[in-house]
């Protein structure tokens, strides 16, 4: 049987301990330690059903357009942050075959507007439907991320070269590569923000490919997605809906006991932290397998990047 509760039932239950749907100050209570709950899964566990892929797109509501028009501006701050040049468009008014074929972004980061690569027929406020699958292009090194996207689970190229990618840290990049401009066949990637997340809105990421493509592909990303915090029912798996709200119901009980003892509160406040700094060093699946190289592991080694193959050099022999 699949379970489900409405937001409001939730609080209810979150706050019976303290009075529940009779308790205005217990039911505002439940909803920040709902908040609460939903970043601290999100944060101690990669769940398995938050796994997903871009295959199927995406869709941005309320857009405008105007007839003979090829610029579209984000109908809201972030709402474009997943697209990317040469991506299908579909939806009222969009003629066949239409593609994004540029985009700008404002000063937070974020896309503020796209330019499409054929005119709407007509004028109207409507719903846009985008492909997902990110068309590789050659020269182009970096990719918009789908604007529900948490944490990398695996990265293929599927069109032409059908390999998986290996995801790497810049950091050790950055050590074994001379000119990263070079263009090759990309056997690796990375998650980043050229600003930090909090410059941006809701903390924008992208996907940098390593070496430079040298041709045209796709490429394929399975990812796990974040939570829905504001969803009504809950955004939370039937199996583990009411372990969830246990958990919930639990920090509104030490959220009240710090009420009347601060240390309760201090060491809450502290194991959070502690947990904050876990999550942020974790590595995900695609990471298990730590990639070095050959200058880091074997002393007298000099390993560089240089026509997309790695080659070792002695010298001392």
């Amino acid at each position: 049987m699949s379970l489900s509760i409405t937001r409001n039932d939730a609080k209810i239950y979150i706050a019976r301990p303290l009075g529940g749907g009779d308790n205005p100050d217990a039911i505002a209570m439940a909803e920040e330690v709902l908040l609460r709950g939903f970043s601290d899964w999100q944060n101690q566990h990669d769940w398995e059903f938050l796994l997903k892929d871009n295959t199927d797109g995406f869709i941005v509501t309320g857009c405008s357009l105007n007839s003979g028009n090829t610029t579209v501006v984000a109908p809201s701050s972030g709402a474009f942050d997943g697209i990317n040049v040469g991506v299908s468009v579909t939806g009222t008014n969009i003629p066949a075959l239409t593609k994004v074929a540029s985009y700008t972004r404002g000063t937070d980061g974020t896309v503020a507007s796209m330019v499409l690569t054929i005119a709407p027929t007509g004028t109207s406020t409507t719903d846009l439907t985008f492909s997902g699958l990110i068309p590789i292009i050659a020269g182009t090194s970096d990719y918009n991320l789908p604007s529900d996207f948490y944490k990398h689970y695996g990265v293929r190229l599927v069109t032409n070269l059908k390999w998986p990618l290996t995801f790497v840290r810049p950091r050790d990049w950055n050590r074994v590569t001379f000119d990263q401009t070079t263009r090759t066949s990309p056997e690796m990637y990375t998650i980043f923000n050229s600003r930090s997340g909090l410059t941006q809105d809701k903390g924008t990421t992208r996907m940098r490919l390593y070496g430079v493509p040298s041709n045209s592909d796709t490429l394929r990303v399975d990812y796990y997605r974040k939570f829905d915090v504001l969803a009504d029912p809950l955004d939370m798996d039937s199996e583990f809906l009411y372990k969830f709200l246990d958990y919930c119901r639990s920090l509104i009980i030490i959220t009240k006991r710090g009420f009347d003892d601060p240390n309760i509160s201090i060491k809450d406040a502290n194991r959070a932290f502690d947990s904050a700094v876990q999550g942020d060093e974790e590595a995900t699946e695609d990471q298990d397998l730590c990639w070095k190289s050959q200058m880091e592991m074997f002393p007298g080694y000099k390993t560089t990047w240089s026509n997309g193959a790695f080659w070792p050099d002695y010298g001392g022999y």
